[in-house]
């Protein structure tokens, strides 16, 4: 089995560089109450065949009693199942969500039947494609801006879903370009399963891992597992474990159940921006010597990336110094420094009207949703934008004060900044609140959060 540092580290490192996906399971729905394979197969069969439904059955063979007692008619069965699984979206139960809709992850795949994933993404004001049909598969593969949403056994909007065991059977032929994409991403992405058990529905796409890639792939995948009670299940679950190796699919057992799972995910949500920083504030403050000492400062961190939102003021002044240090050392900017165009900054006009706002969230979504670490230094309408739309993404804000202004009276209106703060660099909230921050402790702090 794979170590829980390893896991979040290698997986993260994948996602920065844009090779990483999920395959989500029903466990990562229990906060709403839905069933997982097991039980969904104990409500369809309730009424329907006089079966008592035990752990070790195979679910997609009851699923097929169920339907030749249905006289072969799965509509009644689907229409069960959408009503089942329509489920609103609740921020309070959705805490693994979350984490997997702000991460830097473009690929989801999922068994699932709800919607909770695409509607997490809204929430957090990401871009998605939904995929449930061998035909949507059909449409270009990706897109520089959207989350793919692939659902391999089809959702409640689905004119059918794989359930049946004729289903699991026929698949490979009923969706050729679904299996196709599954061995592209395969063989060139690293994914981490979540929300499954060795009873669940998974078993044919693990068996699709080994066919598909076939010794091709040097690809790692990994798969968090909740341990199972009895001590027969612990046994088979330890064997089923020691099996996925050779599948190239690395296993970490929690510990601590669902809360350390919430962590684990978060931690990657946040690693998976890579060492991404970037700086925001008054586009009339060009002269700022903190600004200056902290573009230098910066590039002391190892492997940092500055997130340049292409305008005047505090940005520019540190993505100028920060360059500067950069071009001393002889390094390549392309690998240090990410540029997001900003229209806004073409025409001072714009500034602070609260009529354009809304468009300036649109332009910084894109960047926000690439960044770990928002420095905010004092700024009027725009970088308190900004700042909203980095907590909406889980960007951790690192603010600055002067003095008692209207710019900390402000950010202290968002308990999430100061808790998060106190979570990670406690040292440099209290330093805050007393408005005697300097350069050296951002720096300290940045250090505290991306170690």
């Amino acid at each position: 089995m794979i170590q829980k540092a390893e896991l979040i580290n290698e997986f993260s490192q994948r996602a920065a560089e844009n090779k990483a996906a999920y395959f989500i399971g029903a466990g990562i729905s229990i906060p709403y109450g839905l069933p997982d394979f097991e039980n969904l197969i104990r409500e369809l069969a309730k009424g329907r065949i006089d079966l008592k439904i035990k752990p070790n059955h195979n679910f997609p063979e009851i699923a097929q009693y169920i339907l030749n007692a249905s006289s072969h008619d799965k509509s009644p069965i689907l229409k069960q199942i959408q009503c089942r699984f329509n489920i609103p979206y609740n921020k309070n139960k959705s805490t693994y969500l979350d984490s997997i809709a702000k991460s830097n992850v473009s690929t989801i795949w999922t068994t699932n039947f709800d919607t909770l994933i695409e509607q997490s993404l809204e929430y957090c004001g990401k871009k998605y494609i939904s995929k449930n049909t061998d035909f949507d598969f059909k449409k270009e593969f990706e897109t520089t801006d959207d989350c793919e949403v692939l659902k391999i056994h089809g959702d409640i909007y689905s004119n059918d879903i794989i359930i049946t065991k004729n289903d699991y059977e026929d698949f490979n032929l009923t969706h050729p370009v679904t299996i196709r994409r599954l061995e592209q991403d395969l063989l060139t992405k690293s994914l981490l399963f979540i929300g499954y058990s060795y009873k669940d529905n998974i078993q044919s796409i693990i068996n699709n891992v080994r066919q598909l890639t076939d010794g091709k792939s040097q690809t790692r995948h990994y798969m968090i597992l909740s341990p199972e009670k009895k001590k027969n299940s612990q046994k088979l679950q330890k064997l089923w474990i020691q099996d996925l190796e050779r599948y190239g699919i690395h296993v970490y057992l929690l510990e601590n159940g669902f809360p350390e799972l919430a962590e684990m995910l978060e931690k990657i949500c946040l690693k998976s921006k890579g060492k991404s920083v970037f700086v925001t504030g008054s586009h009339y403050d060009a002269s700022n010597e903190m600004a200056k000492k902290l573009g230098k400062k910066l590039h002391k961190i190892d492997d940092l990336i500055l997130n340049y939102g292409h305008s005047d003021g505090i940005g520019k002044t540190v993505c100028s110094s920060y360059a500067q240090k950069c071009v001393k050392s002889s390094e390549q900017l392309p690998a240090h420094i990410r540029i997001f165009a900003n229209p806004y900054s073409l025409c001072d006009k714009w500034d602070n009207q609260d009529a354009l706002l809304g468009q300036l969230t649109a332009f910084r979504e894109d960047l926000l949703g690439k960044t770990q670490i928002m420095i905010a230094f004092p700024g009027k309408k725009g970088t308190l934008s900004e700042v909203k739309i980095g907590l909406k993404k889980g960007v951790i804000i690192v603010p600055v004060f002067y003095e008692d202004d209207d710019f900390k009276a402000e950010i202290l209106k968002f308990p999430e900044i100061t808790a998060t703060l106190e979570k990670y660099a406690n040292f440099y909230l209290e330093k805050l609140l007393k408005n005697s921050v300097g350069v050296d402790d951002i720096i300290l702090c940045l250090e505290s959060i991306l170690n």
